[in-house]
């Protein structure tokens, strides 16, 4: 298996796939507008990638990265692509690559009401995430994911706030 990450320009083969992709992966009130993810993706320590496995665009992620953090905004797999292993691939392979840094991803509240959040938590957890006993704050409250303990959360805010501008403001903390 032949895993690439390819950044996703206007010029990118799969342009429209990965558009695609990351509309229908992320309901409207939990993703930037793609012009405005792909316009700060231009940022030093900002990534928007696809994922491509043998040429095949199978996915993307949407990293923020400084010398001690990198932060998974977005990790999708095309939806006829799933169940198929890639994901956990991907994943193991991004954990892989920066494991000398705090590695960090937010969900959904794990909650019985909605089943999805559960099986999420538990992906991610048999990937060696663990809870960070805290939550990211932006138009709705997500639980924070980490690699490892963290004892404070100075490290994931300075790389939130760095990678961003205008209103969109996350933040983390330890208050739901």
């Amino acid at each position: 298996m032949n895993l690439s990450y390819i950044n996703i320009t206007k010029h990118y083969k799969h342009f429209k796939e990965a558009k695609a992709t990351y509309l229908s992966a992320f309901p409207k009130h939990e993703r930037l507008p793609f012009c405005i993810a792909r316009f700060i993706a231009y940022r030093k320590g900002v990534s928007f990638k696809a994922i491509e496995i043998d040429n095949r665009f199978v996915g993307l992620i949407y990293l923020l990265e400084d010398k001690k953090s990198v932060y998974l905004l977005y990790f999708a797999i095309k939806e006829n692509e799933r169940n198929k292993s890639y994901g956990s691939n991907i994943l193991d392979d991004l954990l892989n690559q920066y494991a000398n840094k705090e590695f960090y991803l937010s969900i959904e509240i794990p909650n019985e009401i909605e089943p999805m959040t559960i099986r999420r938590f538990n992906f991610y957890k048999r990937h060696g995430l663990i809870s960070a006993e805290a939550y990211l704050h932006e138009n709705i409250t997500y639980l924070l994911l980490t690699n490892r303990n963290i004892d404070n959360f100075d490290n994931i805010n300075s790389l939130l706030k760095k990678s961003f501008f205008f209103k969109y403001r996350p933040y983390v903390d330890a208050n739901k």
